[in-house]
């Protein structure tokens, strides 16, 4: 990073992480987030039947509305952030609402069975659902009536967010188009929750509008390819 040309980071936060350790880059940093899909991430170009395919997976009733976390299962991505928040929830009369953990555990056996304690704790057997891998995240998205990021660290680019925003998805993560919280806060995770659980067909809708619109604008596949070319052909003119 010291010695490049020219440096790219993939986030505001990553540019300031670079610029603080390799504080002589600062002039050849461009920052251009990652890109995307969003022919894929496209709630017009998702089969409902690919939705129902997965409730149906999950084991999801009818009537039950999905809370969804998409992250590998280790600590700093806050899967037990989203069970203390779930229980808050479900104490306060959410009986409704099932808590989808989709992600690989990637061999981490002890954090998975402390996972699995945690639910058994707060009698939330088939309230929270660990699922695995999901191989279809446009439709997960769009089961989803809430998707919480509930990470307790940095993340260097937060792509479960932005995915979820192109879907239409509200998010317990980004203040314009869903809601941010404290990190490592089950109580104010919970309070985001319940608001976005309790809004009316029509606020959903302009939040679902807005994020498509903000996702569009800054982080679109093709826009990250049109800047990272523009970053290579600069060089040339060096």
């Amino acid at each position: 990073m010291a010695r490049g040309d020219a440096v790219i980071a993939n986030s505001n936060y990553t540019a300031a992480l670079i610029e603080r350790l390799y504080p002589e880059a600062r002039e050849r940093l461009a920052v251009i987030p990652r890109g995307t899909d969003l022919r894929a991430f496209s709630p017009g170009r998702v089969d409902r039947s690919r939705v129902a395919k997965l409730r149906q997976a999950w084991g999801v009733a009818p009537n039950e509305r999905i809370v969804l976390t998409a992250a590998r299962l280790t600590g700093w991505k806050g899967q037990r952030v989203l069970i203390e928040a779930a229980a808050r929830l479900r104490e306060q009369g959410f009986e409704d609402i099932r808590y989808i953990l989709a992600g690989d555990a990637q061999g981490r056996d002890g954090y998975v069975k402390e996972l699995d304690a945690l639910i058994a704790r707060h009698n939330l057997k088939g309230v929270v659902s660990r699922v695995g891998h999901c191989a279809d995240m446009p439709a997960a998205l769009l089961a989803a009536e809430v998707v919480a990021v509930p990470s307790t660290e940095p993340e260097a680019f937060g792509r479960s967010a932005v995915e979820a925003q192109a879907m239409g998805a509200l998010v317990a993560a980004d203040e314009r188009t869903g809601w941010r919280v404290p990190p490592n806060d089950p109580q104010a995770l919970a309070e985001a929750l319940q608001t976005a659980l309790n809004l009316g067909a029509s606020a959903r809708d302009d939040i679902a509008r807005r994020a498509r619109v903000h996702v569009e604008k800054h982080f679109s596949l093709q826009q990250m390819k049109d800047r990272t070319l523009q970053v290579y052909l600069s060089l040339l003119h060096t």
